[in-house]
């Protein structure tokens, strides 16, 4: 008898309301008749006039491509296809029109036995066993120019002075070069993050997947908005 797959997921959100701010982090999903479920987080550029607008025109714009995504075909080379359709029609639909308005963004497209991720930006792909996370995709960002990779990249990633500065993003004027990936589906807890979350201690990490939303009213001075999508995945 085959394998089954069972997905499930579970999504956290928290934006801060600060003068002067104009991104918002968010979170997403679709899913098909071929068992096909796609995941997104965006996070807006809070230092960017329009990014808010450009994140919700987002979400709306992907939804309305769920019949399309229902008749998406289980391939790599399918579902590569379709996520580089949705960003690339995404940023010239906008272009020239929401300016200045960037945002990054991550999205996961996960069959029976693939985890295939396109992104723009700092958002990234993870997973987790136990206390152990390990990151699969690499942030777009200037601290990706000073790692030493003799030492601990993760570390480095988390406390570079650049950290904030992102190099590749999804905007409305230039369209960046869009970056996949490509993973064997394993039974774990995958999380899609924006970087609020994945610059944080991996014990405070830990610690937000296990309280989830009560996490955010036990830490005082949050410092930055927060997108999580944990997705399960099961085999049975």
């Amino acid at each position: 008898m085959g394998k089954s797959i069972l997905i499930e997921h579970y999504e956290l959100l928290y934006n801060l309301e600060k003068p002067n701010k104009f991104g918002k982090d968010t979170v997403g999903s679709l899913s098909s008749r071929h068992t096909l479920n796609l995941y997104y987080v965006l996070d807006g550029h809070s230092k960017h006039p329009n990014s808010s607008i450009l994140v919700s025109n987002f979400q709306e714009y992907i939804s309305l491509l769920a019949d399309d995504f229902q008749k998406l075909e289980p391939t790599d080379a399918e579902i590569v296809s379709f996520l580089r359709k949705v960003l690339t029609d995404f940023h010239f639909k906008y272009q020239r029109t929401l300016i200045p308005g960037a945002m990054s963004i991550i999205i996961a497209v996960f069959t029976s036995s693939k985890v295939i991720a396109a992104h723009l930006g700092d958002c990234r792909l993870g997973k987790i066993s136990g206390d152990d996370i390990s990151w699969l995709t690499m942030p777009h960002n200037l601290a990706m120019l000073y790692l030493d990779k003799s030492l601990d990249i993760e570390l480095q990633l988390k406390t570079c002075e650049y950290n904030h500065i992102v190099t590749r993003s999804l905007n409305t004027k230039t369209l960046k070069e869009i970056e996949f990936n490509i993973f064997d589906l394993e039974p774990c807890q995958y999380l899609l993050v924006s970087d609020g979350i994945w610059k944080l201690k991996n014990e405070n990490i830990v610690r937000l997947i296990d309280l989830r939303e009560q996490y955010f009213s036990l830490i005082p001075n949050i410092e930055d908005d927060m997108a999580l999508t944990i997705i399960d995945c099961t085999i049975e």
